[in-house]
This record gives structure tokens, sequence and C-alpha cells, in this order.
């Protein structure tokens, strides 16, 4: 299972009977008329109209780029992208519902044409990076330009057969002119990559309603 860090120390914490979430007055609708009971009890009055909880989107999206055609190893900590200059920065449009709105990466998939099985971490932002870093330099993070953008990142499993994930929920939340995300890729291992592999990113958000 991967692990999750966040920029500013957020914790999940687990919803049960004995835990319940707590949701403000002023989280609901006035008129009550539309709401949904919750038998379990951790939840008994909702507005589906205002809460901001939304939902979850019914295709992943997905960013996809092709790493140089070397066989450069890669040492620990090594960054893994399109070009060793003039390298570009990675987004996925579209990962809120609107501009500046939040949600869960509910699942994070990396995806690969060749087989290794180096661990990777997938370094997400919400705004992009001020230099795009190159591929098989040694990430370095730009605490200057890039500590407001950045939002944490998510350690996925060991790659097999070309893939690799996270089911860890991973709390979001985009720029206030953006709907869109950011993504760096660390491996966590030294490898030899094969020439020119195809790397694919895709994520399943929970798009909330703000």
């Amino acid at each position: 299972m991967g692990v999750v860090q966040y920029r500013n120390g957020l914790e999940l914490v687990e919803v049960s009977t004995s835990n319940p979430l707590h949701v403000q007055d002023s989280q609901l609708q006035a008129d009550t008329s539309q709401t949904a009971e919750n038998t379990s009890g951790i939840l008994t009055k909702l507005s589906s109209s205002t809460m901001s909880i939304g939902g979850i989107i019914d295709a992943a999206l997905t960013v996809a780029f092709t790493r140089p055609a070397d066989t450069n190893i890669y040492a620990a900590n090594d960054v893994i992208t399109n070009a060793t200059s003039g390298a570009s920065n990675r987004s996925i449009s579209n990962v809120a519902r609107s501009n500046g709105a939040s949600g869960y990466l509910r699942i994070l998939v990396m995806c690969t044409n060749t087989t290794f099985t180096a661990r990777l971490r997938i370094h997400i932002y919400d705004a992009a990076p001020n230099t795009a870093k190159n591929d098989n330099a040694a990430w370095v993070f730009d605490r200057t330009n890039d500590a407001s953008k950045y939002l944490g990142y998510v350690d996925l499993d060991a790659m097999n057969s070309g893939v690799a994930k996270s089911s860890e929920l991973f709390m979001y939340k985009c720029a206030s002119d953006s709907r869109d995300l950011f993504f760096e890729i660390q491996t966590l291992d030294s490898f030899t990559p094969a020439s020119g592999t195809g790397y694919t990113i895709k994520i399943i958000p929970d798009q909330n309603n703000v």
C-alpha cells in the first residue's frame, strides 16, 4: 500500500459510528427537505445540493510522456521525465470541478511499457513548478519558488509488470485560478531504464463541489 505525505501535515481520520464525522449547520442547506438518511449513524442529515462532498468521476484522468532514448542509469532520487535538457512539466487538467475546488485522489496508477521493479514517488503541485526538472537529474525541492505550490507526494508500490499504484487518499485543493494539478516523478531506487520508455499517470479523483 502506498504512502501519502501532505505539505501541511493534515491527517485523514477514519469515520465510523464510534468516531462520527461532525458537520456544522453552516455546511447544510437551510431547507432540509432534500436530505439523505445514513442508517449507520455516521451522518444523519445531508443536503446533496450544497454539501462540499462531490463524487468520483466516471473515467480516469491521464497524462503520458516518453523518457529519453537512452539507457543511462538512474541513481536513487533522480527525476524521470521527457528530456535531459529543456524538459517540460507534467499536468492533468480538470482534476477539480471548478477553479480553486478540492477533492481526493482516490487511486493513482503509474503504467509503463517496460518492466522494472523500482519504487516511484509522485510529487504533486497546484501550479507548474518554477523550473521543469530534467531527466536523470537529482530531484531537489525549490523551496524559494515552489513551496506555496507544493501539495505533497504519493509513494507508489514497487513497479510490478509495468504497473504501480497507490490507493491511499490524497487530499488536494487546486489554485484559485485553476482546475489542474502538476506532477513530478522521482525514483527512490537506482535502476537501468529501457530506451524511450513510455510512462502514463492515471488518477481517479473524488471531486468536492468547492
